[in-house]
């Protein structure tokens, strides 16, 4: 809900992210309170997550990340993550699937939510992360 970001090389200008916090302390990804809801198709395949994994942002223009797959759609609303160089302390992400494995990149807090419960390993998030996938098939 705060328009204060500090820059971020992750996403394409065009990006929307809503903070519901307006005390954004600046990270290298992203701020402590940050909430951001992603919903762009334009993604670069990456090893992480399969090409149908959809994130969910405002904005339809994702600069190519390494870290996101082309139709990947993920769901951020979460408070109390710890501090992570691609998230901030208090960022959630919200998707649909139980079973994740344990990840190094995110807080052992944070959960994602999609629809598919098959998820490879990945060393991007925390132990305790949940991810839940809209598509059921998720590349390692």
């Amino acid at each position: 809900q705060s328009p204060d970001f500090h820059p971020i090389s992750r996403y394409s200008p065009n990006l929307q992210i809503f903070i519901q916090s307006p005390d954004i302390h600046p990270i290298s990804r992203y701020s402590p309170n940050l909430q951001i809801f992603i919903q762009s198709p334009d993604f670069h395949p990456i090893s992480r997550y399969s090409p149908n994994l959809q994130i969910f942002t405002q904005s339809p223009d994702i600069h190519p990340i390494s870290r996101y797959s082309p139709n990947l759609q993920i769901f951020i609303q979460s408070p109390d993550i710890h501090p992570i160089s691609r998230f901030s302390p208090n960022l959630q992400i919200f998707t649909q699937s139980p079973d994740i494995h344990p990840i190094s990149r995110f807080s052992p807090i944070l959960q994602i939510f999609t629809q598919s419960p098959d998820i490879h390993p990945i060393s991007r998030y925390s132990p305790n992360l949940q991810i839940f996938i809209q598509s059921p098939d998720i590349h390692p």
